[in-house]
């Protein structure tokens, strides 16, 4: 960590899930938004799936983490589907990816947009497509609002005007990520596959 950005990322929660193993299966004692709350197996930069499995569930979902058109979300929707379709996540920290963090913090700050318009991409989807989980993800959008309501607060406490820009940014990307983004890049996929057909 060699940047005010990268110390910033890291201090906020970073990638890190801690170094004991962790086997995810159907429901999790104690955490109400299971496995609503995706974020909590991890993140997408460093995994493995069996072959069978991810064809069996159609495969990552193309409209999310399209680049610059919905750049986030994959990750969360296909740990939430393995879990809904009955199989094990497993966490094991032996297997460690270095992440390059942002080093700069515009960069920083645009990475926090991105990860809300992804989260609330995310969460618009399998809310439609999963009514049996629709209390939950009702649930899951109250805490992530009391959530970046607090960091907000602790911010302006604070007077860290750095932190009060990125929890900002996060927050302004999930309110983003709910008005459409998902079906206008849904719309787009299907166009570039008509394209290409």
């Amino acid at each position: 960590l060699d940047t005010p950005a990268q110390i910033l990322f890291e201090s906020r929660g970073g990638f890190g899930r801690g170094c004991e193993p962790i086997r995810y299966g159907r429901v999790l004692p104690g955490n109400p938004l299971y496995p609503c709350g995706a974020g909590i197996f991890g993140a997408g930069a460093n995994m493995a799936f069996r072959r069978d499995v991810l064809t069996a569930l159609g495969g990552f979902d193309e409209a999310l983490d399209t680049g610059a058109a919905l750049p986030g979300g994959g990750d969360l929707d296909i740990f939430y589907r393995l879990i809904r379709a009955g199989h094990t996540l497993v966490y094991e920290p032996r297997f460690a990816a270095f992440h390059e963090h942002r080093a700069d913090l515009d960069g920083l700050r645009r990475q926090y947009v991105s990860w809300g318009r992804g989260f609330a991409a995310f969460a618009v989807k399998s809310y439609r497509s999963d009514p049996a989980q629709r209390v939950r993800f009702r649930r899951l959008a109250a805490w992530w609002c009391g959530y970046q309501l607090r960091e907000l607060y602790r911010s302006l406490c604070r007077r860290d005007l750095t932190l009060t820009r990125m929890v900002l940014a996060e927050f302004a990307g999930g309110l983003i990520g709910t008005l459409g983004e998902y079906d206008r890049s849904s719309r787009r996929i299907a166009e570039l596959r008509s394209r290409a057909a």
